[in-house]
């Protein structure tokens, strides 16, 4: 439910034109940072220009159970086209069409998952998500802009599934991404697994301190309507299999 000002016309052309203007001053070589820095010193500036804080909203379970359920309508109508005409892989290779399948359906789900969290966490009115509220400006590393109303200040964080979403290798791109923020912060949806993610620099959190932080207070009501979509999506797999043997 991103939270941008009404008198904000045009957000992805007002952010353009402020980024245009501010001041340069972290001296990075990758373009891409320096750019994700500039945005950041943008919003946190003119935050009390662009942000509504006399907008509050509290997050119903009819909500977050919605947004489930659209997640699953759209994976199932997308995921059967995908087993039956998967990209060539070691499984494609030899006579293993449920291990080929297998791995088409749970690459595609751990794909596209991230995205119903992100969703949900936006029906908080103090979370934004940069992509969707400023017309498709991207801001590498960052999935959702937290906003702290008592403190006048953004919360930059990169949003997984669970904590042990990101591989080892992956950490260190993370944490380069989020230390050009003041405050970046990196985020498991789930409090599931053990943590890949270890930086001294950069706050991790999981489960239900990301919820609270984005101010929906309902973990384990979103766990347990994850654990049931991921029975309907385990069914719908299982038919697909005894199916295609018919």
């Amino acid at each position: 439910m991103g939270n941008v000002s009404e008198n904000i016309v045009n957000p992805k052309k007002w952010l353009l034109e402020k980024f245009s203007i501010q001041e340069d001053r972290l001296q990075l070589s990758d373009k891409d940072l320096k750019a994700s820095h500039k945005y950041g010193e943008v919003l946190e500036n003119n935050i009390e220009e662009w942000f509504d804080f006399t907008f509050s909203h509290i997050v119903t379970r009819d909500e977050i159970r919605i947004l489930f359920e659209n997640f699953q309508k759209r994976f199932e109508s997308l995921i059967v086209e995908k087993i039956n005409s998967p990209k060539e892989s070691i499984f494609t290779s030899g006579l293993t069409p449920d291990l080929s399948a297998a791995n088409t359906f749970t690459r595609s789900l751990s794909t596209t998952l991230g995205s119903v969290f992100e969703d949900i966490a936006c029906l908080s009115s103090k979370v934004i998500s940069p992509e969707k509220s400023f017309g498709k400006v991207k801001i590498k590393g960052v999935d959702l802009l937290i906003v702290d109303s008592s403190n006048l200040e953004i919360i930059f964080t990169q949003l997984k599934t669970a904590k042990g979403t990101l591989t080892g290798s992956q950490g260190p791109r993370s944490i380069k991404e989020l230390s050009v923020f003041r405050k970046g912060v990196f985020a498991a949806a789930l409090d599931l697994g053990d943590w890949t993610f270890n930086s001294n620099q950069i706050k991790r959190i999981a489960g239900q301190e990301f919820w609270e932080l984005a101010g929906i207070n309902e973990y384990e009501f979103i766990f347990e309507e994850a654990v049931r979509m991921f029975e309907n999506l385990e069914d719908l797999f299982r038919s697909f299999i005894s199916s295609s043997k018919l």
